[in-house]
């Protein structure tokens, strides 16, 4: 797999991040020097709380994984927000994008009520091969902890 930052410059670039492989128990360690993204959110919550709650400061953390489905290469970006009381928070679904003929990873694949659409592929796909199923971000001592767990779904059946 390939992970990225999807805040640095030429993220959608086939040549950023880094190339990595997981050990024996499918995990990845990766350590990166990163440029924090600040951004202002409203922290969930019930209807009327967060309906008087003002915005607070949030570090956003963009992440993208190029990752095999349908035969070819994608582009999967998710991200997660970190609140000051600790919490962690998924604003934004998944993004997925396939790659054009210059290598660059930016055709999108769009999502409507039939399923997402991969460019090439000629029939809606329900599910787009792998769902997120935890992403976090904690203070680690002078940095960040991004924990992001990714569960591969089985391949769409054509018949």
């Amino acid at each position: 797999m390939r992970l990225v930052l999807a805040n640095e410059p030429d993220w959608q670039s086939a040549l950023a991040g880094e190339r990595l492989v997981s050990n024996e128990k499918g995990e990845v360690l990766w350590s990166t020097l990163v440029t924090v993204e600040h951004r202002k959110r409203k922290l969930p919550g019930n209807f009327f709380s967060q309906l008087v709650s003002s915005a607070q400061e949030t570090i956003h953390f963009p992440v993208a994984v190029q990752l095999p489905f349908l035969g070819r290469e994608w582009l999967f970006v998710t991200s997660v927000d970190h609140f000051a009381s600790g919490a962690s928070v998924q604003f934004d679904g998944v993004r997925l994008y396939g790659m054009d003929a210059a290598g660059t990873f930016n055709l999108a694949v769009n999502k409507d009520a039939a399923g997402w659409r991969f460019p090439g592929v000629a029939w809606p796909v329900s599910e787009p091969g792998y769902q997120v199923v935890t992403l976090s971000a904690t203070p680690s001592g002078a940095g960040w902890t991004v924990t992001l767990t990714i569960r591969r779904l089985p391949e769409p059946v054509v018949r």
